[in-house]
């Protein structure tokens, strides 16, 4: 097994059809994308590059990008994050790195002449051992510490058999994707598009999103919430649903209320919640219409996913009890790459612990209420920020928030809140909302931002916010020494 092979099979049953549409609205057949792999993965020999080598790429353009990625995995060749040591050569564009130690070969030296190899390009035929390790993806590393998980060919193929087990996707599906390729949620998303014969639109920039979904007639959108809330505010003010936009999805976390009620109006009326992770691969999806009326819920459990909410002990907890959130199926990896701590901590019994609490309901509903490492111990008193987070962010004029603990003077933990305004904000009221509705869990001092700090999934980075907070107090404190 091999993942590049549904491609080929794609460009050998239909050659002509469209797989790529890249930024420049130029179109590459499936045909020309095999045709591309195989130039690449021709030339990457050439580098002395062997089957289990740990590879980098480093490129903007989406398309070199992704055709590299499938050209190393043909190979049987990892492709990797650039931040891990392991890495043994990196195929970049532009300027050559004086970094030492490193080796860097120009993707220019690798790639085509010409958008369309010729015909005659010899096929280099694919490395057909499924437990070889295809890519290593980063976790969200929310705490600024991404993990590092191995899935083989076998894995992703168990994982994209998944999708369609649940997720009813458009037919000759036509997709944008904003979450980056070289993340487990992205690449899948890609791949599956590939292995069906749909097409990928590409894009370099958000700016580009409307347009291209008019002019490609896309069909399928998959991003995170914080992207689709910057989208819908770019919006036109007469702008209406594109008639060609069957289905938005988002992963990542969760899709506030009032956010999916603005894009079923002026986007698409079908939305759908994935949740998943990158230790398990796909967990659970649903429509957000059918999770109206379910404060939290991300999704019903895929076929073949097992999900348990357990006690401190591990030990399961009854339907729709509140713990800490483990799960096991054929989507999920065995561990973590080189880091037996971390694996010890997460991979147990059988079971991936990915570090979210929530619940399970009989059948099969999950609810996220949050992350287990986000919790905040405020003198042995253990606050949820996303209950702080919600009264934050039902005041119209606050367009994000984030809570967070930060020791004081003496090493007491005290709640902090970061708001990012859309108008101006009362602060006197929403001090007393948050008293009213919290009680000893409002929040004892806020930032005011224009921006949280995100990853590339949308999900807030708290450790930034803490050094802010920390940051501020200690001005607040030489202030008041020097009044």
């Amino acid at each position: 097994m091999n993942i590049t092979d549904p491609i080929r099979r794609c460009a050998q049953a239909n050659p002509d059809a469209e797989a790529i549409i890249r930024p420049n609205g130029k179109a590459v057949s499936y045909g020309q994308l095999d045709r591309t792999i195989d130039f690449v993965a021709a030339r990457v020999q050439g580098l002395g590059l062997a089957p289990g080598a740990i590879v980098g790429v480093r490129t903007d353009r989406p398309y070199r990008n992704l055709c590299c990625r499938l050209a190393l995995a043909r190979l049987g060749i990892c492709i990797a994050p650039l931040s891990m040591p392991a890495i043994a050569t990196c195929l970049i564009d532009g300027a050559m790195p004086d970094e030492p130690g490193a080796k860097f070969e120009r993707i220019d030296r690798l790639w085509p002449e010409d958008l369309a190899p010729a015909t005659d390009v010899p096929e280099v035929p694919s490395h057909q051992d499924g437990a070889a390790v295809c890519a290593i993806f980063p976790t969200s590393g929310t705490t600024g510490i991404p993990k590092h998980v191995a899935a083989s060919h076998d894995l992703m193929a168990r994982r994209i058999s998944t999708i369609p087990s649940a997720l009813r996707l458009p037919n000759d599906a036509r997709l944008i994707c904003t979450i980056g390729a070289g993340t487990g949620y992205g690449f899948l998303r890609r791949l599956t598009v590939l292995w069906n014969g749909g097409a990928i639109v590409m894009i370099t920039h958000a700016a580009q999103i409307l347009p291209s979904i008019g002019r490609h007639r896309v069909n399928r959108l998959v991003m995170a919430p914080f992207a689709l809330q910057r989208l819908l505010q770019g919006l036109p003010p007469d702008f209406g649903p594109p008639p060609s936009l069957q289905q938005i999805e988002t992963g990542g976390s969760a899709l506030p209320d009032r956010l999916y009620d603005i894009a079923r109006q002026r986007l698409c009326a079908n939305i759908v919640s994935q949740y998943g992770a990158a230790e398990a691969g796909p967990v659970a999806v649903a429509t957000m219409l059918s999770l109206q009326g379910h404060p939290g819920a991300v999704g019903y459990l895929y076929p073949g996913v097992e999900m348990q909410a357990v006690d401190a002990d591990d030990q399961p907890l009854p339907p729709g009890t509140e713990g800490t959130l483990r799960v096991r199926s054929g989507g999920c990896a065995s561990g973590y790459f080189d880091d037996p701590a971390a694996s010890a901590r997460v991979f147990r019994g059988g079971w991936v612990y990915p570090g979210d609490v929530g619940t399970v309901a009989g059948d099969g509903l999950v609810t996220v209420t949050g992350r287990s490492s986000e919790v905040i111990n405020q003198g042995g008193v253990k606050i949820n920020p996303q209950l702080i987070e919600n009264v934050l962010l039902s005041v119209p004029e606050i367009a994000e928030a984030a809570a967070f603990g930060v020791p004081d003077a003496l090493g007491l933990t005290r709640i902090w809140a970061a708001i990012v305004p859309s108008g101006p904000v009362d602060m006197s009221a929403v001090k007393a909302l948050c008293r009213e509705q919290l009680k000893n869990s409002a929040p004892a001092s806020f930032l005011q931002l224009k921006a949280l700090p995100r990853n590339e999934f949308g999900k807030v980075l708290r450790e930034p916010l803490q050094r802010k907070a920390i940051r501020a107090s200690a001005k607040r404190v030489a202030s008041a020494g020097n009044s």
